[in-house]
């Protein structure tokens, strides 16, 4: 058996393990539930997470394209429709 023939098989050999190696360490990120979120989020990450299920809401009942803003140097969360127009009922 010549050098060259042992240098191959030894890269070969070197690059098939590495790739068994990545792909068995390679894992699937378990799903976080809404709770698990809430428990472990900031208060900023909770108020744009209920200022977005607001807006989520505000969709279902008045469809349209909603914007959410939470402002925190003027301590304001708001939620308004793009294009819509207001109606008084």
């Amino acid at each position: 058996m010549n050098r060259r023939t042992v240098l191959k098989g030894g890269l070969v050999l070197a690059v098939t393990s590495h790739t068994a190696i990545a792909d068995s360490a390679i894992a699937e990120p378990s799903p976080m539930s809404v709770d698990d979120f809430l428990a472990n989020a900031t208060p900023a990450e909770r108020a744009q997470y209920h200022a977005n299920a607001l807006a989520g809401a505000m969709n279902e009942i008045h469809p349209g394209t909603y914007e959410v803003k939470v402002d925190h140097d003027f301590r304001l969360a708001i939620v308004w429709d793009l294009g819509g127009k207001a109606v008084k009922s």
